[in-house]
């Protein structure tokens, strides 16, 4: 994606995209993070990170398949 630089002033500055703050809940007054990494480049960030929404998960695990768990666990935990 690329973005045409506008100028006011002595300043630059970027649109960003709508649907990013929208998924984001960015609005007027929110803020993000500039980060410079080593190769020169910006790193935009919302300030405040909103969690993804997620759903309740339920294993049903039985005496015979109990050492299962831990790997169902982890997979769980993978897939957010």
């Amino acid at each position: 994606m690329t973005r045409k630089l506008n100028q006011v002033r002595n300043s630059f500055y970027v649109y960003l995209p709508r649907e990013w703050c929208d998924e984001h809940r960015l609005d007027k007054d929110s803020e993000v993070s500039l980060e410079r990494t080593q190769d020169g480049a910006l790193h935009v960030t919302p300030s405040v990170l909103t969690p993804k929404e997620t759903a309740p998960l339920a294993i049903a695990i039985n005496r015979q398949h109990r050492d299962d768990l831990s790997n169902l666990l982890v997979g769980a935990y993978i897939v957010g």
